[in-house]
């Protein structure tokens, strides 16, 4: 959803992989341990450093959107 209202794919992703973590938590919490609460915790901190580059251009406005549409010539 943010990825199609932001153009922005590493957005979409960062978003996806925190959702996720979020939601597997809520359904699964009643059968977690506190390693695994630490390993799901490990999904979105890793999507988050991979993403440490589209971040800062998030943040200072270069990040660059998909055209999703043709080129114009």
């Amino acid at each position: 959803l943010l990825f199609i209202l932001t153009k922005r794919v590493s957005v979409g992703s960062i978003f996806s992989g925190i959702a996720f973590t979020v939601a597997f938590i809520i359904y699964n919490h009643s059968n977690m341990m506190l390693a695994d609460y630490i390993c799901i915790s490990l999904y979105p901190t890793l999507i988050m450093y991979t993403h440490r580059s589209n971040i800062k251009r998030l943040m200072k406005g270069t990040e660059p959107k998909l055209s999703l549409g043709k080129k114009k010539d």
